[in-house]
């Protein structure tokens, strides 16, 4: 189960496996209407040089499905860094079955990219329009307008200690919603 949390207005949503390939298809199906739609075969292009990222060296790959850039990401191949993650969390890797049978032309659930998700542990990754992703990659600070534009995940620090259960219990002040409940509160305050 992921939870995802909206602490401005004290909000969470819970989604299994089944329900985020669930999500991941109707975002597709979305994007497909406007003619933004997922074609083509997914191919992975590794870079040259490795980059430091929280300490752990990683390999620039870039996601192509078609002709369009998808996805540029970092992965590490720290054995402790990706067996600890895979001890506490069994599904970490590729997505589950489901998301691979369900029919989807997402390039993140193309057979290409799920066997580069086996290799490691994504420390960076810049998603979205292949125009945008093309700016981060060149500009030396991300500004506002750029942000906006892309999904952007990086880890800046990695901690082997031991966090009590405790830590991960949802505080009794915050309701739980639905997944277009917490999407709209989150549009309110952009």
């Amino acid at each position: 189960v992921v939870t995802t949390f909206n602490h401005a207005s004290k909000e969470y949503m819970q989604m299994n496996s089944a329900e985020l390939c669930k999500a991941n298809e109707t975002t597709t199906n979305i994007f497909s209407a406007f003619g933004r739609a997922n074609h083509g075969k997914v191919s992975i292009e590794e870079k040259e040089g490795k980059l430091n990222i929280a300490g752990y060296l990683t390999v620039q790959y870039n996601v192509v499905q078609g002709d369009e850039l998808k996805e540029v990401l970092w992965l590490s191949t720290d054995e402790k860094l990706f067996a600890t993650l895979k001890k506490y969390d069994g599904n970490y890797g590729p997505w589950n079955k489901e998301c691979n049978d369900s029919g989807s032309n997402h390039y993140s659930d193309s057979k290409p990219y799920q066997v580069l998700m086996t290799k490691g542990v994504v420390l960076k990754s810049y998603s979205g329009s292949e125009f945008y992703i093309e700016e981060a990659l060149d500009s030396q600070n991300l500004d506002v307008a750029l942000v906006a534009e892309l999904e952007i995940s990086e880890v800046v620090r990695v901690d082997f200690s031991d966090i009590p259960d405790a830590e991960f219990d949802i505080s009794l002040d915050y309701k739980k919603v639905s997944q277009g409940d917490m999407m709209n509160s989150s549009r309110k305050e952009w």
